[in-house]
């Protein structure tokens, strides 16, 4: 059984639903409430028989169980289709879980696998700004590249503006699917950043506003292909900046 599973669950009554939905389902056989009481353990539930009648009579009046005269229940043709449901969500909400947990770097070689997958994702939501790209998408990423420089210049903080470059490219890429998991390994990325701040001197400095005007330039020309160049050009700066800040011992 999953671990944690029952975090994925609204309530314990709808925890207890798809429990008896699972053990229906994997049974042969008719079930009574008694043998039922029994499975339920194994789901860590610790039920009463005259619970389970309850959940029962429920089942029975949405469709979801037949009763079988002297030999008790089994699962439905649409008692099926409904813990089939119940389990496409599951497992959605699992890889979820997964994805994030492995989104959120715990150590160096964490982050550098992190923006080698920022590299994969960033060449091409930068090739797809180029086909995709609106007029208001470049004026945005023009005042950014200027506001950079200008932070750059005063010594601010640049963690914020670097990043937000990397975030319009990928919003004029048109593909939110590529733009929520780069918006997602950034914000943590920076979270990482906020406990080792050094780490943003070799990342985040000024001397990388002019790769973001390269790529926005091949943005600009419509050239998919040296945009998505300039872009993997960019992101192995960052990543052996990273590479040599650790070899530099600074930790």
């Amino acid at each position: 059984m999953p671990e944690n599973i029952q975090t994925f669950f609204k309530s314990k009554h709808d925890y207890r639903n798809y429990a008896l939905l699972r053990i229906l389902a994997d049974s042969p056989v008719p079930l009574g409430s008694w043998v039922l009481r029994e499975k339920m353990a194994q789901f860590d539930i610790d039920i009463s028989t005259a619970s389970i009648g309850r959940l029962l009579k429920e089942f029975d009046h949405k469709g979801y169980t037949e009763l079988i005269k002297n030999q008790g229940r089994k699962l439905s043709h649409i008692g099926m289709k409904q813990l089939g449901y119940i389990e496409d969500e599951l497992n959605r909400y699992q890889i979820e879980k997964e994805f994030i947990n492995a989104s959120k770097p715990k150590s160096y070689q964490d982050l550098l696998d992190l923006l080698h997958a920022r590299k994969v994702i960033e060449m091409e939501t930068a090739r797809l700004a180029a086909l995709h790209v609106h007029e208001e998408d470049i004026k945005k990423m023009e005042l950014t590249i200027e506001k950079h420089s200008c932070d750059a210049s005063h010594q601010l903080d640049l963690t914020e503006v670097s990043c937000h470059f990397h975030e319009l490219v990928a919003d004029a890429s048109g593909n939110r699917f590529l733009c929520s998991t780069l918006k997602l390994l950034i914000l943590e990325e920076i979270e990482l950043e906020k406990t080792f701040p050094y780490l943003a001197a070799h990342t985040q400095g000024g001397h990388f506003a002019p790769d973001h005007s390269k790529v926005l330039e091949a943005i600009k020309a419509g050239d998919a292909d040296t945009a998505s160049a300039e872009m993997e050009e960019h992101m192995e700066k960052l990543i052996l900046a990273i590479k040599s800040s650790i070899k530099g011992g600074e930790r």
